[in-house]
């Protein structure tokens, strides 16, 4: 196994700079047979979801790149291999216009344990997946 980034972006600064947060769940990935489906939020995980979409929704893009905690930075990019296997699988089979953006994932850190995860395109953050049990990322603080 190469080298690993733990706890750093994959890729830093896409050139969105000062443009705001914006999202769009055109490519949610929430059928009936989606591992991580939106669809089974609970309560709490509503909660914490809002909180975290209420921080981000006021920021621009380079203030979310630099959100740190004690552990490194908190949001960033990834590619496809920071996937999982199961997340790796679940990636190749969605349409084209998603998998071409390999390059462009994006995983917000929601809590200790939960995630979103998505892809972000024209300094829009396009919304895949809710990973709340670390499923979608590989063990590396995914």
């Amino acid at each position: 196994m190469g080298p690993t980034r733990k706890n750093k972006p994959a890729i830093r600064r896409r050139g969105y700079g000062d443009r705001p947060f914006r999202l769009s769940l055109r490519h949610l990935d929430s059928g009936e047979d989606s591992p991580w489906p939106f669809h089974d939020l609970s309560d709490q995980d509503i909660t914490d979801l809002g909180l975290l979409l209420a921080n981000v929704i006021r920021l621009s893009w380079d203030d979310i790149e630099l959100i740190k905690d004690g552990s490194g930075y908190v949001h960033g990019y990834r590619t496809v291999s920071d996937l999982s296997r199961a997340g790796y699988e679940r990636f190749s089979k969605l349409p084209q216009e998603v998998t071409d953006q390999e390059d462009s994932l994006f995983r917000f850190k929601v809590t200790t344990d939960k995630r979103i995860w998505g892809f972000v395109l024209d300094d829009i953050f396009y919304v895949l997946w809710w990973d709340p049990r670390h499923q979608v990322g590989r063990d590396r603080n995914a």
